[in-house]
């Protein structure tokens, strides 16, 4: 039997590997804390896209297919479910108390402080 050689170089990154979350510092804006306090998520998918996240990429941040994104994108499909509300803000590292989904303190340092 013989022997192949063993690969010792470093693996590629996987291409699953989730994207990278949105700065923290947009979730203090005003508009955007009016949107999740308001479960508004068509607003909050927007502004994502405005700042060159694709719906896929939103998709794959919260556990959403791309038509899912879509249709709360376009069609203003409305959000009532806490389950998804909590997959979208975990998803996108949103402190769950601005969507009033839970108490959390947060230093709004404008320079994205910790939540709790």
């Amino acid at each position: 039997m013989e022997r192949r050689p063993v690969n010792t170089a470093e693996p590629p990154s996987p291409s699953w590997q989730l994207p990278e979350r949105p700065d923290p510092d947009l979730w203090d804006e005003p508009a955007m804390r009016a949107a999740l306090a308001g479960h508004d998520i068509a607003a909050v998918y927007r502004t994502l896209q405005q700042c060159g996240y694709s719906q896929q990429r939103i998709g794959i941040l919260t556990g959403q297919s791309q038509p899912q994104v879509s249709q709360i994108t376009h069609h203003g499909r409305r959000i009532q479910s806490y389950v998804l509300l909590a997959h979208i803000s975990q998803g996108l590292a949103i402190p769950p108390c601005y969507m009033g989904l839970g108490w959390c303190t947060r230093q709004n340092t404008g320079k994205g402080g910790s939540f709790t």
